[in-house]
């Protein structure tokens, strides 16, 4: 049962994201003439690494088949950075910060854990960047958050 809710939640995730990359509304930040650049906070490193090996496989797996295999979106190849947050929300802030600031991507897939994801609940709201988290904690859709 557990794997039928993380398939369909995958599912639901890249449906909504390329719902949205496909918008006229959403063509700046992140977005060139070729490129979409998305972000993606993961446990990569740490005790708790095995949490996200597997995602942040399929992850890369996924964008390579809709860059090789579909040509992009809309002709833009999708360029996939990740961050590594060890499962800690201080490094999840700190990566959050910097794939927007620094990298400039259109929208962050995913922020990591439950506590992660609480942690940047302000900056998903004053960046305005789409959002799915990985957990189905209550505090993910109570109160509603029109980001998330």
């Amino acid at each position: 049962m557990k794997t039928k809710v993380l398939c369909m939640l995958s599912a639901v995730m890249f449906i909504s994201t390329f719902c949205l990359l496909t918008t006229p509304a959403y063509s700046g930040r992140g977005v060139t003439d070729d490129t979409i650049k998305m972000g993606i906070i993961m446990v990569k490193t740490g005790p708790v690494a095995i949490m996200g090996k597997s995602q942040s496989q399929g992850d890369k797996d996924y964008f390579r088949y809709v860059n090789e295999d579909l040509g992009g979106v809309n002709g833009r190849k999708i360029v996939l950075i990740h961050e590594d947050d060890q499962f800690k929300a201080d490094l999840s802030l700190a990566a959050f910060k910097k794939l927007m600031m620094r990298d400039k991507v259109l929208s962050i897939i995913t922020c990591g854990g439950t506590p992660q994801q609480v942690a940047n609940f302000a900056n998903i709201k004053k960046y305005k960047t789409s959002n799915i988290p990985n957990s189905l904690a209550e505090e993910m859709y109570l109160p509603h958050k029109p980001y998330i």
